[in-house]
């Protein structure tokens, strides 16, 4: 079993055409498992819609934990 209380915190920047580039850990959770699949559903995510008009790009974090996202 994997500790529920675990999480990985991802730091992307989406670009104006929707595309997630600069994927990086801010907190790795310890578990690699847990680790790569914040990852991997990030990259499956990938491109986003385009950001709205006048935004070049966005950047957010997200926390991954064993229940889902944060």
């Amino acid at each position: 079993g994997i500790d529920r209380n675990v999480k990985v915190l991802i730091h992307i920047k989406i670009l104006k055409n929707g595309e997630i580039k600069n994927i990086r850990y801010k907190r790795r959770s310890g578990n690699q498992y847990l680790d790569d699949s914040a990852k991997k559903a990030i990259n499956k995510a990938n491109p986003l819609p385009p950001l709205p008009y006048g935004v070049d790009s966005y950047e957010v974090g997200f926390i991954f934990t064993p229940k889902g996202v944060l």
